[in-house]
């Protein structure tokens, strides 16, 4: 769970297309903290320049679980440690997903760990800027949750997050996604 509160794209460390839509609904909500935050990464693509757009092109990211935990493997006790962190496969996948619709999309997220061909710092910092570019508040939005409410978004385009709170207050979501069929493509 607590790598949840981390930016992510579902899906993304397995040998299958990722979800094509994930459905949440709050079955207890907390007093404090435990919204979802979603960020479309379509709408990050879309709001890079041509020239942002041209340098991504042909980038590829090699994404795992064990990079998506790494801010918290501290907390994973040593016992398990390995065992967790090497959940999933290492996939690369394009930056950019060309879409059989045409339209494209950022693949990023913590999954991502570095960039093929670049020096891991300086891809490791293209990762976060686009990250926190997908984020800015003019492609994302925050959901505060009330009991019954139910959220459906597009997991092929988007990356989530939920905001840390206390574990008592009893948090409860029940969550379903539906199968993808496509696959991510350059």
């Amino acid at each position: 769970m607590l790598g949840t509160f981390f930016w992510h794209m579902d899906g993304i460390t397995v040998d299958m297309p990722p979800p094509f839509a994930t459905l949440l609904s709050c079955r207890i909500a907390p007093d404090k903290g435990g919204e979802t935050e979603f960020a479309s990464t379509y709408a990050a693509y879309e709001g890079l320049s041509d020239e942002e757009k041209g340098e991504l092109d042909g980038m590829k990211a090699v994404h795992s679980v064990r990079a998506s935990l790494s801010p918290i493997a501290d907390a994973i006790p040593e016992k398990h440690r390995e065992r967790i962190l090497g959940i999933g496969l290492v996939k690369e996948h394009p930056l950019v997903w060309t879409h059989e619709s045409g339209r494209k999309s950022l693949v990023i997220g913590t999954t991502a760990d570095h960039i093929v061909g670049m020096d891991v710092p300086a891809g490791r910092a293209m990762l976060i800027r686009l990250q926190e570019w997908a984020a800015q508040p003019a492609f994302s939005l925050r959901h505060k949750w009330t009991k019954g409410d139910f959220v459906i978004w597009d997991n092929t385009g988007a990356m989530h997050r939920a905001i840390p709170y206390d574990k008592s207050t009893g948090r409860m979501m029940h969550r379903t996604s539906i199968a993808g069929t496509e696959a991510v493509a350059a």
